[in-house]
């Protein structure tokens, strides 16, 4: 008798222990951060040989097929030159790609050097839940609407009377060297700019996310790159994304506090990012992957039919 109760003792313990170990498991959150960046209006799959990737039909398609039965939050944000080039097509394409942003939704948006000829007209207008930000860019015309500098996006990890909110802080940079003259704009030092900025948006944030339209040097970044001086100088810094214009596939990178990842030219692949947080609001583990948006990947039928209709127009 007394082995049978010492087997039902340690029995009950294990369950105990398993269902402490559940609990905690699922006191943890989890935000899904799907990111872009030059596009630069490319609204189908491309016409690649091995098999065309990309489309915003499959990017929408994908984010809603993700979202079903996901029990975390979700957000999708752009690094930059996301709309098509001036030309005779663009106002076709970029009715298209404005109708992405909304049917995503796309909160945050970083404005890079191409998207700068379309400002004026995207700052008159109300696109969902899209807030345009640039930290370091300057209107040298008095017509052109001053961009926001930052915003902080509040999260809510949890539901009912105690909800806990996370609040996300983001940044954006172009660099200065890539703004052209016509572009009614100019850009001042993105370290200055940083520097200037971030005790106001540490006073609303947890931590921040860099949103920069830059080049980013393949391998070992170097110690005089903006993007690790100011990953090195700012340990508010969690997460950089760059734009990327040639087709090279980064793994993550660790600089100080931040992880440095990179989007891949045309929206070839969809960039998708984790973050978990614990019961209290900690964040406790970064990962990030990019998803080749090749055939097979759900297409959401409105961008569909939209990509379809842009595509008979251009004939």
């Amino acid at each position: 008798m007394r082995l049978i109760h010492l087997l039902f003792v340690i029995l009950m313990l294990s369950l105990m222990c398993a269902v402490t170990a559940g609990a905690a498991s699922s006191s943890e959150t989890e935000i899904t951060v799907f990111f872009t960046g030059d596009v630069n209006g490319n609204f189908e799959p491309c016409g690649c040989k091995a098999g065309p990737t990309g489309g915003m039909a499959r990017r929408v398609g994908y984010s809603r097929d993700f979202a079903e039965g996901f029990q975390g939050r979700i957000l999708n944000i752009e690094a930059g030159n996301y709309f098509e080039d001036p030309g005779p097509n663009a106002d076709a394409i970029n009715t298209l790609m404005k109708r992405a942003l909304v049917e995503l939704p796309v909160q945050v948006f970083n404005i890079g050097s191409q998207d700068l000829y379309w400002w004026q007209e995207l700052a008159s207008q109300k696109l969902g839940e899209t807030q345009f930000i640039s930290t370091n860019l300057v209107p040298v015309r008095s017509t052109l609407p001053v961009p926001r500098k930052y915003v902080v996006l509040e999260v809510p990890l949890s539901s009912g009377a105690s909800q806990k909110v996370v609040r996300i802080g983001f940044l954006g940079i172009t660099d200065p060297a890539r703004v052209k003259p016509n572009s009614g704009f100019k850009g001042i030092d993105p370290l200055k700019a940083v520097r200037e900025i971030k005790e106001e948006v540490m006073d609303q944030a947890d931590f921040l996310f860099l949103l920069a339209d830059t080049i980013r040097p393949q391998g070992e970044i170097p110690s005089d790159s903006v993007i690790r001086q100011l990953a090195e100088e700012h340990s508010e810094i969690y997460v950089i994304l760059t734009t990327e214009k040639r087709f090279i596939l980064y793994p993550p990178t660790q600089i100080n506090s931040a992880v440095l990842v990179s989007s891949v030219e045309r929206g070839r692949y969809l960039g998708q990012m984790k973050l978990v947080f614990d019961g209290a609001g900690s964040l406790q583990q970064i990962s990030s992957e990019l998803v080749e948006l090749k055939k097979g990947v759900p297409e959401d039928a409105v961008i569909l039919e939209g990509e379809r209709r842009v595509s008979r127009q251009l004939k």
